[in-house]
């Protein structure tokens, strides 16, 4: 089996290398670009099981490199993580309406990324296709770890009982 494709798009050279230190302890084939077009023709030859996109770029920024990917049939598919330092609530919806799966902010600390692989997953998502899709994907990276729940209201349910499954440091547990 070969090892799943990630690719990072980000402007700067740091990002990028940040990324790399990140995802160097999973056996994965990382690309790189530096803005969407580039990203888009990286994508198109290679069919990465990821995309880690930044928000502000040069040439093309990745809100119209998303929207490339959702009008492609073959790119569609490919879950899209989007890395910005912009936090607003409606850029964040507006990447959530193109398709994103998630959205993390800049800066964010590499340790707690690095302790999910020995730590476990919650997978929350009122959609059970969602669930499984997230769950097959996070597994062919090397996450075993996954725990999944249909709804807020089960998972903090899930957190309160279950002490293997903590609370971030942007997300506090309830008391």
């Amino acid at each position: 089996m070969n090892p799943p494709k990630i690719l990072t798009v980000d402007d700067s050279k740091t990002i990028r290398l940040l990324i790399r230190r990140i995802l160097r302890p999973f056996s994965v084939d990382l690309y790189e670009a530096s803005n969407g077009e580039e990203a888009l023709e990286v994508a198109r030859q290679e069919h990465p099981q990821l995309i880690i996109l930044d928000y502000n770029m040069p040439v093309m920024d990745g809100v119209t490199m998303l929207g490339h990917l959702r009008e492609d049939a073959l790119l569609k598919p490919i879950p899209v993580i989007m890395l910005t330092a912009e936090s607003s609530s409606h850029i964040i919806a507006a990447v959530a309406r193109l398709g994103a799966r998630d959205y993390l902010t800049k800066p964010f600390q590499l340790a707690p990324i690095r302790s999910l692989k020995e730590g476990g997953i919650l997978v929350v998502d009122d959609s059970r296709t969602m669930r499984l899709v997230l769950a097959r994907a996070l597994k062919d990276l090397g996450f075993q770890n996954l725990t999944m729940a249909v709804n807020g209201r089960e998972a903090l349910e899930m957190v309160q009982k279950r002490p293997s499954i903590s609370c971030s440091s942007t997300w506090k547990c309830p008391k």
